[in-house]
């Protein structure tokens, strides 16, 4: 019984301390990025490339086909998932 308090207690004061260690870095790290200068606006682009743009993303619908392939690769990923359980369970075949 003492054993098992002894080792929670010890489990806790890690967690506390690697807790602190983050809490910490988290401090520094917004310190040093509070010191750094602002960023200069971006420049506009040319009246010449922003018609242009417009008409390739007419032609060549950029923002669909991005999510078609946000879409597939997806749903690739959650297949991969399904089929580890489904191999674990021993539904499908590798």
């Amino acid at each position: 019984m003492l054993n098992s308090w002894l080792w929670n207690a010890i489990g806790g004061l890690t967690i506390k301390a690697v807790n602190s260690l983050i809490e910490g870095l988290g401090s520094v790290l917004g310190v040093l990025f509070a010191v750094l200068p602002d960023l200069p606006p971006l420049p506009e682009p040319p009246a010449a490339l922003v018609l242009a743009e417009s008409w390739v993303a007419w032609a060549f619908p950029v923002t669909t086909l991005l999510n078609i392939l946000a879409f597939v690769l997806s749903s690739w990923l959650v297949w991969q998932a399904v089929a580890i359980a489904l191999r674990w369970a021993k539904a499908i075949n590798s």
